[in-house]
């Protein structure tokens, strides 16, 4: 049986996919995802306001006549999760339905699972929080409880492998 979990660690800046073994008690770093334009302001990712010049009676006008449907940081945002689900399918061609945990703090938590419901990938469980500062291992002691609701593993197959 495959007892590994996938665990997608995840905030604007940066995602961590790990590999998750609890048998052998090992946590594997994966994929690393950054997204360097993830702290930057909208006022920094795009120029003032295009506008256009219109001759009127009294002279010239400057009329702001453009829209947006997204800001700058919604579609950097977007093309960001866009490549973790991408990093995910890649990782999972192996195992389709291998199971995966996503972590991540509820308002991305929200943008990523919209984005995975779309194109069918759906987590096993999901973690509110934001867990990008912990170690690798401090994420293992984190995650243990929900990986072993998924794989539930007894205290005898532990101590067999060790």
């Amino acid at each position: 049986m495959d007892t590994i979990t996938l665990l997608i660690i995840a905030n604007k800046i940066e995602t961590k996919i790990f590999k998750v073994n609890l048998i052998y008690n090992r946590i594997e770093l994966v994929d690393l995802i950054l997204n360097k334009k993830g702290r930057l302001k909208e006022s920094e990712l795009v120029s003032d306001a295009p506008g256009t010049s219109t001759r009127s009676s009294g002279g010239f006008r400057n009329v702001k006549n453009y829209s947006r449907e997204k800001s700058a940081s919604q579609n950097i945002l977007n093309h960001y999760i866009h490549a973790v689900h991408h990093s995910l399918q890649q990782l999972m061609n192996d195992n389709p339905q291998r199971p995966f945990i996503l972590a991540a703090e509820p308002g991305l938590q929200g943008k990523i699972m919209k984005v995975f419901k779309n194109k069918k990938l759906l987590p096993n469980r999901i973690i509110s929080k934001e867990l990008n500062h912990l170690t690798d291992r401090e994420i293992l002691k984190y995650s243990e409880s929900d990986i072993q609701r998924i794989f539930p593993i007894s205290k005898e197959e532990v101590i067999a492998v060790h």
